[in-house]
């Protein structure tokens, strides 16, 4: 709020606030140690830690497992003085799953086929699973979608055909869209509804 005239005349006719505020003609400041003592009764601690830091922004790690290495800032949690920093160890973040693509494209979505199936032939894994619109980036339209699908099928087939790999079952994502924030089956909505049903079917 602002303090006007105004403003200050509404505050100081407001009851029981006059003895708060004071009977002058500004407002009376709150001492710190005032402060202390409702911050205390209202159950609210001051921080303990002081963080002086942006996301994004890179840092050295000084201890631990990864002492000695850099990596660029992902959160801040200011209240329990952590910060979650995405470590570059490979000459870029671990959390980079782009695999030398660009995400969204079907180039990315072979690139992660590939990174599967090498993954899975070193540790000797037999059988995956999968969602369908994880496998692809799911189009506009659903007619494109399913002719990605297609593509990515047949690529996942000729990778299953040179290994001992084999697929253990496929399911339908209603998840991740918001289309299906209601649910799927149980939705209100008949296009939401219908669309679900054309996506279990293919």
């Amino acid at each position: 709020m602002k303090l006007s005239d105004e403003t200050w005349y509404i505050v100081r006719n407001t009851p029981g606030v006059t003895g708060f505020v004071g009977t002058g003609t500004q407002p009376t400041p709150v001492s710190e140690r005032e402060m202390q003592k409702i911050r205390k009764r209202m159950g609210v601690e001051d921080p303990k830690f002081k963080m002086n830091y942006d996301v994004g922004e890179v840092v050295s790690i000084v201890d631990g497992a990864f002492k000695g290495f850099e990596g660029s800032i992902a959160e801040i949690d200011a209240s329990k003085g952590k910060l979650k920093v995405m470590v570059s160890m490979f000459g870029r973040d671990t959390a980079d799953k782009s695999f030398g693509t660009e995400k969204g494209t079907m180039e990315h979505a072979k690139a992660k086929v590939d990174a599967g199936f090498e993954f899975m032939e070193k540790l000797g894994i037999q059988y995956f699973c999968f969602h369908d619109v994880d496998l692809v980036p799911e189009a506009d339209d659903i007619k494109e979608t399913n002719h990605r699908l297609d593509e990515i099928s047949d690529y996942i087939l000729e990778k299953m055909q040179g290994t001992n790999i084999k697929c253990l079952w496929g399911t339908a994502n209603m998840l991740s869209n918001p289309r299906f924030m209601n649910g799927a089956g149980s939705t209100n909505s008949v296009d939401v509804y219908a669309f679900a049903a054309a996506q279990i079917k293919k």
